[in-house]
């Protein structure tokens, strides 16, 4: 269900030809009612390591850290820059964190380094880090840009 609700809203907001803010505003709702779900499922499951492998699986598609990503997306385009920002920072930690957590115990500490730039596994909505701080980078362009146009 989580997964239908992700990609409706991202369905919304690709259709939105005209840039109608109305239209990025509901994403960044239907993000923050996913987010605040997930943040719920994550808090009466964790008591367990089990159940934290388990998550992965019941999570199907989308993840925590694509939840924010599309937010943080959605802040963007609604020209939210400084959220925007936020959203994409908070997502980097979600996939570093996810990514610890399912890291086989045999692998050493350096796989855990090479997740920021190895896409050699990138899925199908995974992004890779270095687009993370291009958008950062970006939101903070804009940011500046708004703060000298007023």
């Amino acid at each position: 269900m989580n997964d239908y609700k992700c990609l409706t809203a991202i369905k919304i907001a690709v259709n939105n030809k005209e840039g109608d803010l109305k239209v990025y505003k509901k994403v960044i709702n239907t993000m923050t009612e996913l987010i605040n779900q997930h943040a719920k499922v994550r808090t009466m499951d964790s008591s367990s390591d089990e159940n934290v492998q388990q998550d992965k699986y019941r999570e199907d598609l989308f993840s925590m850290e694509d939840f924010l990503f599309y937010r943080g997306i959605g802040y963007f385009y609604s020209k939210n820059y400084q959220e925007a920002a936020n959203d994409f920072e908070a997502s980097i930690v979600a996939k570093r964190e996810a990514a610890i957590l399912t890291i086989p115990v045999n692998r050493s500490q350096s796989a855990c380094d090479s997740i920021d730039t190895d896409l050699s596994d990138v899925g199908l909505c995974t992004v890779n880090v270095n687009e993370y701080h291009f958008n950062i980078v970006l939101c903070y362009i804009m940011v500046s840009l708004c703060f000298i146009h007023r």
